[in-house]
């Protein structure tokens, strides 16, 4: 096995050389944005599921023991909970690794909202 080549000091940036790998640079906007995001998924999860334990404990109906009304909301409940969870620890595993992560948490936002949305609709409409 033969050597690895290193070119000489200052020839690449910041005097290093030019075939070692730079790491990549921290963004401030991009941890900024991300934990900004990640907050506002984690308190419209809390909400939504307080509006639906509220919805389910006052004016949720079952019918003959087998036909409950907050079934939609209640799977939304644990099925966001894991999308949160698994969008945090992805969003911060990429802020980590010097990758962007606001669009994670930009997903998991819009997720969580549109997850809401879809399981009142169809919790209103008898599904």
């Amino acid at each position: 096995m033969s050597d690895p080549v290193v070119l000489p000091p200052g020839s690449g940036p910041r005097g290093t050389p030019a075939n070692v790998r730079q790491p990549r640079q921290r963004l401030l906007w991009d941890v900024a944005l991300s934990i900004v995001l990640l907050v506002l998924s984690i308190v419209g999860y809390l909400v939504g599921a307080f509006i639906a334990l509220l919805g389910i404990a006052f004016f949720g109906s079952c019918n003959s023991g087998s036909d409950c009304s907050g079934g939609a909301v209640t799977s939304a409940a644990v099925v966001l909970l894991i999308i949160v969870v698994l969008g945090t620890i992805a969003t911060i595993a990429a802020l980590v690794l010097r990758f962007r992560g606001w669009w994670i948490a930009a997903v998991v936002l819009g997720t969580v909202g549109i997850g809401w949305i879809v399981s009142y609709a169809l919790s209103a409409f008898g599904a």
